[in-house]
């Protein structure tokens, strides 16, 4: 895998629509919480902790992909800010973490992926176990799932990201296509 790009690498699952898991306890008001499926690491089942939010509209709504910075998380603050403007969105953990109950915190969990260890400490990895591999897989994984979505445009959803997510969400924008 070493001279592959990693275009080549990525699982083509990552454009169909991963399971999702709700997760009701740990909704904000409308924004709702889930986990959905992603990529394997290192052979075991891994789901990355969203939050999601869909403004109430009579027709299908643009959509928002969240990405948060190196050390983020899950912000479903940031999702009403896209839903308050008529927008869908969703955010995600990128490093393998839930929130508590008050949506705080970050809590490794039985199905996480991977954390970021540094800038690129994992480089010697294979890419599968690599901390970008997998961020770069829960994003356009967390894409899928919004285009999936009857109440969303899927020829209308875009990215943003801050610090670090704003690395991912250009290095996303090249490889996945679909994005507007």
């Amino acid at each position: 895998n070493k001279n592959k790009s990693l275009i080549d690498i990525l699982d083509s699952t990552i454009y169909d629509t991963p399971k999702i898991y709700w997760e009701p306890d740990q909704d904000q008001g409308t924004i709702r919480a889930l986990f959905y499926s992603t990529l394997p690491y290192k052979g075991k089942e891994t789901r990355a902790f969203a939050y999601i939010g869909i403004p109430e509209s009579d027709k299908a709504v643009p959509a928002m992909v969240l990405v948060h910075g190196g050390g983020g998380k899950a912000f479903h603050e940031w999702v009403k800010i896209w839903n308050d403007r008529g927008y869908a969105a969703i955010s995600m953990s990128l490093e393998g973490h839930k929130p508590n109950a008050n949506g705080e915190g970050k809590i490794t969990h039985e199905y996480s992926g991977p954390e970021r260890v540094g800038r690129f400490d994992d480089i010697e990895l294979p890419i599968e176990e690599q901390w970008m591999y997998h961020a770069v897989s829960d994003i356009i994984m967390a894409h899928s799932l919004l285009a999936s979505l009857t109440e969303i445009d899927a020829n209308r959803i875009g990215i943003t990201g801050i610090s670090w997510g704003g690395i991912l969400s250009s290095l996303v924008s090249g490889i996945d296509a679909r994005l507007k």
